[in-house]
């Protein structure tokens, strides 16, 4: 969005718009309304001058920025690492930002200062879907977004987003899961327990109970007793976490406890990162490779 198409949206100059912009208002006299209007109309259209462009003509060309919203974690801090280190090598320019939750507008809108034109969103699913808020979305129509690690199994919808021009890389948990149920059956177990899932009615568990599986009551927050007491009482035989760090912690406190993993209860993590450090964990391993590879080929324009 350039500062031409806002003037000729309001119906002013181009000179008018850089005066407020550049809060220079006072000196040129311009009436109270007129600064008014301007100001109303950039933050509807999520407009943010660029910071360099203010002191030199910026060079041509794509500036691509990484942002992550709280912690990273596991898989999505590889994907970090080779998502800077492919990027850089692949554009001139690779701006970094890493933001609390609370901060979010200001880091989109710093963003755009940077002359961001393309964004690649690493997305933390516990967090929510920020990219959603209204105003978030305001900033990320001036940058073609990529959002990564995108959660296919949840209910919000694709399309919406499609349709804001945002891409989407990423994996269905909900299917993933359903197949290592399937496979799980195949080798004879029946009860299932989702010790650190929320809620009793969740993705996770449909996805099982769709394979074949009961899902016994394993109430969250996840304790050792529980699961202990869901073996003894409800016949698990299959643990079903998160993620693969609270997995391996669990795996820790169980084998404390005398009970053998994977011959008593089979202990089933989502990552794939912590297999090394971990002998007995099971897992779903993130396809980290594939994904960052796509997400740079939609960055650098190899791909629609």
């Amino acid at each position: 969005m350039t500062m031409e198409l806002i003037a000729e949206e309001l119906g002013l100059s181009r000179k008018t718009v850089s005066v407020v912009l550049n809060g220079r208002e006072r000196q040129f006299r311009l009436s109270e309304a007129t600064v008014r209007r301007v100001r109303e109309h950039l933050a509807q259209r999520g407009y943010v001058p660029s910071r360099q462009a203010r002191h030199l003509r910026a060079a041509p060309g794509r500036v691509v920025g990484i942002l992550h919203v709280d912690g990273l974690y596991t898989h999505l801090i590889d994907a970090f690492h080779r998502l800077s280190g492919n990027l850089s090598a692949a554009v001139p320019e690779v701006e970094i930002m890493v933001a609390t939750a609370d901060r979010l507008e200001n880091a989109v809108r710093e963003l755009l200062a940077r002359r961001v034109t393309d964004l690649v969103w690493i997305h933390h699913p516990d967090v929510g879907e920020p990219y959603r808020d209204e105003r978030v979305a305001t900033y990320l129509r001036n940058m073609h977004t990529v959002i990564y690690d995108y959660r296919f199994d949840s209910a919000s919808s694709e399309k919406e987003l499609h349709d804001r021009g945002v891409a989407l890389v990423g994996v269905d948990r909900k299917a993933h899961v359903r197949r290592m149920g399937l496979f799980l059956r195949r080798l004879g177990h029946k009860v299932a327990a989702l010790p650190d899932v929320k809620f009793s009615f969740s993705s996770y568990s449909t996805a099982l109970a769709g394979a074949g599986l009961v899902v016994a009551d394993c109430q969250f927050p996840f304790r050792v007793e529980k699961l202990l007491r869901a073996m003894s009482r409800q016949g698990v035989t299959a643990a079903f976490f998160n993620g693969d760090t609270t997995a391996c912690q669990a795996i820790a406190a169980l084998e404390k406890r005398g009970v053998r993993i994977p011959e008593d209860l089979t202990v089933i993590g989502f990552d794939g990162t912590s297999l090394p450090f971990c002998r007995n964990l099971t897992t779903l391993a993130m396809p980290v490779g594939e994904m960052v590879a796509r997400t740079c080929e939609l960055v650098t324009g190899k791909e629609d």
